[in-house]
């Protein structure tokens, strides 16, 4: 579409695009970048997580975690989460969250089933195409309930921005 290239264009020349929960998946496939949403095409019999609080580990080197602690509760509502790859020369790629490698140490309150598969998956990403960036945050840091802390991400997101 015109509005996406329109969108393209200006983040390829130094503008910053911040998609929350299942926004991602546009810009996915808009900038073709190396990053899949590995639950989205698994059945709710397979992976099931409607509403909980999941632990995070926040990539405490980059700037967008500011403010943060190394591990964080992220609110997750049947959210994405993402299998990253090898970005080619003109993308640059930096996970800022993922979960935890065991399953165990995922869940925080609430149901989930199907841990195993966001075993290492990314929770957010940036990456930056051309002289701009793209971040996907796969939860909802905006959630208006808790955890109240995962605002900072989001807020330092706008911070950025020039």
């Amino acid at each position: 579409t015109k509005g996406g290239q329109r969108i393209k264009r200006w983040v390829e020349k130094g503008g910053t695009v911040v998609a929350l929960d299942s926004s991602s998946a546009y810009f996915i496939e808009l900038f073709e970048l190396p990053v899949r949403n590995v639950l989205e095409n698994v059945s709710r019999d397979r992976f099931n997580c409607p509403g909980s609080s999941l632990r995070a580990l926040m990539n405490m080197d980059n700037p967008l975690t500011f403010g943060m602690i190394r591990e964080e509760a992220v609110y997750f509502g049947n959210s994405p989460a993402f299998q990253t790859r090898l970005p080619d020369a003109r993308i640059g790629r930096t996970v800022i969250a993922r979960y935890p490698a065991d399953e165990k140490d995922i869940l925080l309150s609430g149901y989930l089933e199907g841990g195993e598969l966001l075993e290492k998956k990314a929770a957010a990403v940036e990456f930056t195409v051309g002289k701009g960036k793209v971040i996907l945050i796969g939860f909802h840091p905006q959630h208006r309930a808790q955890p109240v802390r995962t605002f900072k991400l989001l807020f330092n997101t706008l911070y950025e921005i020039d």
